[in-house]
């Protein structure tokens, strides 16, 4: 049995249907929007609602000096190192005076490698990744942990 549904064609019936049509279209729309953001904060390693502010460190005196010296680091700052070209940048701890977890990003954001509670006393030692880094994050010991951060998760920085 094959049933025929016939709609009369008029001028507001098209109206109509322009007008469903477009909420459809904008009802799918935020629809992939938000898989999209949900399914990009799922790699955000962990780091999807909190708030640091970022210290850059992109010249060579600045990447040298980095956090030593200081007393303490906020615990909603972190000191972002960024690099010229990828490759395993080495950090240590001298003078330091507090401890620090550690995060190598590559280019696109994804940690390739951290060290957890690297102690200020651990210098001269010379903490390296695992694999290139374009970027190095420094923040408070247990940030990453504290954050559920893992190495091949996604760290997004917002402006």
């Amino acid at each position: 049995m094959i049933l025929i549904f016939s709609i009369p064609f008029h001028r507001y019936n098209l109206r109509y249907m322009k007008i469903l049509l477009l909420i459809i279209v904008i009802i799918i729309g935020l629809g992939f929007y938000v898989f999209s953001r949900n399914e990009n904060k799922g790699e955000m390693a962990g780091v999807r609602d909190i708030d640091i502010t970022i210290e850059i460190a992109d010249t060579p005196d600045e990447r040298a000096k980095g956090l030593s010296g200081r007393e303490s680091l906020d615990k909603s700052t972190g000191l972002l190192f960024i690099h010229d070209k990828p490759g395993i940048y080495g950090i240590w701890m001298k003078d330091m005076k507090f401890p620090i977890d550690v995060i190598w990003l590559d280019g696109n954001y994804r940690v390739v490698d951290i060290a957890s509670d690297v102690q200020s006393d651990s210098f001269p030692e010379v903490f390296e990744p695992r694999a290139p880094a374009l970027y190095i994050l420094e923040v408070n010991a247990g940030f990453t942990e504290k954050n559920g951060i893992r190495i091949g998760g996604m760290i997004e920085f917002l402006q």
